[in-house]
């Protein structure tokens, strides 16, 4: 309103304009005096005689004249109302931003945030410094050219897929080798929506200290299995070399006993009777035992006849029919393997005996060049698979399943568990390296 009033005069003049043109056009017929006079004398109305009053005469170019001079109060108001919303969603914009950028330049993570075309909105002051330090070396796997390229290629379609919405996070770790050693960076990407529109948040941080930390504690757990697998086959060859032995001597002087001594009560006969029984079951149960723990075939013939023999035993055992389907010559495969391959399908089993129900069972064992792997199939009611994190969980059968998955991680295999009403399958992978190969070879 201050605005309108500054420019009364400018309207005003308009206004005399419009009148004289009005009246030069309708009235003086190329008389200027004539049509002046008649917009004087429409200002000195109050003691001017006119026939006709001016209103009658002018009230559509009035009406017409105020219209316009309302019209455009009414455009300056909204000018000024939209420009003062405009300033104040700038302000708010810009703290916006300020608050965004305050957020990101405390945490100790490198953060960048990209739009849904990939190009850099923002990045915090980590960032900044970091990539002014090593210009040169931020990509993944700098100093080894080719894995370099093969992960700047799965980070390249990781971006496009999230970019597309086909996934909402991504993560890898690489290592950026240099003078000092080798330092290992975590990257990862997630698809996340601001104020409606999708943006990519992207955080690189140094993971050195907690690769450090994985990699110790993967070598301990290996140490652990190792002498787990060594402590199994002592006890092993002690209860099949000297337990059983003293048992099955045992049974050979009772038999003597019964030969020597004159048993006239039925009683006493009865009882040596069933001491010779007791003796041969407990022989039995050892040997089992001793066979269970650390099969003896695993070590002379390898995986497949140690299998047939354990699957042989399960069988009579259990009640569960197996059967052991082999597609191909597996042949022979570097201890570690094989004894973590028969360390599964032990668990395996066990499980489906214990939690399952199911009456029937199925392992396959495939080997294609240099992986090997390997299927358990039962058709039982199977289990509810614990969620990410969830370590209270009581539904996951046996605790083993934990030290069939470390067992694999060791040799770089993977364990796989799907579980349905259906069934379940266990599906074990891992890899004959060329190291691990000639090693055995040697070994053997």
């Amino acid at each position: 309103m201050k605005r309108l009033a500054n420019h009364f005069p400018l309207y005003f003049a308009v206004a005399m304009l419009l009148f004289c043109h009005i009246s030069y056009a309708k009235e003086g017929k190329g008389n200027p005096q004539a049509a002046a006079e008649r917009v004087l004398g429409f200002f000195e109305g109050s003691i001017a005689v006119h026939e006709e009053s001016m209103w009658a005469l002018y009230r559509w170019q009035i009406i017409g004249t105020i219209s316009l001079c309302m019209l455009e109060a009414g455009l300056i108001v909204a000018l000024m109302f939209q420009r003062s919303t405009r300033r104040r969603a700038e302000k708010a914009l810009l703290e916006s931003q300020r608050m965004l950028q305050s957020t990101i330049n405390s945490l100790n993570a490198r953060v960048a945030l990209l739009d849904q075309d990939g190009t850099v909105i923002a990045v915090n002051r980590r960032w900044e410094v970091y990539a002014e330090a090593n210009r040169h070396t931020t990509g993944p796997g700098s100093g080894a050219s080719r894995r370099q390229d093969d992960e700047e290629r799965l980070v390249a379609d990781a971006l496009q897929r999230i970019k597309a919405g086909e996934l909402e996070d991504f993560r890898c770790v690489y290592p950026s080798s240099h003078a000092n050693g080798t330092t290992w960076f975590q990257l990862r990407v997630s698809r996340i929506e601001m104020q409606g529109l999708p943006r990519l948040v992207v955080t690189h941080e140094d993971v050195t200290e907690i690769k450090k930390a994985h990699d110790a504690q993967q070598e301990l757990t290996g140490l652990i299995l190792r002498a787990q697998d060594e402590e199994r086959r002592r006890i092993a060859r002690d209860l099949h070399d000297v337990t059983v032995q003293n048992v099955v001597a045992i049974k050979a002087d009772i038999d003597v006993v019964r030969g020597d001594i004159d048993l006239r009560r039925p009683e006493d006969a009865a009882m040596l009777h069933e001491s010779t029984m007791l003796c041969d079951q407990v022989i039995q149960e050892l040997r089992t035992l001793s066979y269970v723990l650390h099969p003896p075939f695993l070590d002379e013939a390898g995986l497949v006849p140690a299998l047939r023999w354990f699957v042989r035993g399960f069988n009579q055992r259990s009640g569960v029919q197996v059967d052991l389907l082999l597609r191909e010559d597996v042949g022979r495969l570097p201890a570690e393997i094989e004894t973590a391959l028969f360390r599964v399908v032990q668990e395996s089993l066990a499980n489906i005996h214990r939690h399952s129900g199911s009456k029937r069972a199925s392992i396959w064992i495939t080997r294609n060049k240099s992986t090997v792997v390997l299927r358990i199939m039962d058709e039982g009611r199977g289990f509810s698979m614990p969620t990410p994190g969830d370590h209270e969980s009581t539904s996951f059968p046996g605790v083993g399943i934990q030290g069939m998955r470390q067992r694999l991680i060791q040799l770089g295999g993977q364990l796989e568990i799907e579980s349905s009403p259906e069934g379940t399958r266990v599906n074990a992978r891992v890899t004959v390296s060329e190291e691990r190969r000639a090693a055995h070879s040697t070994g053997r």
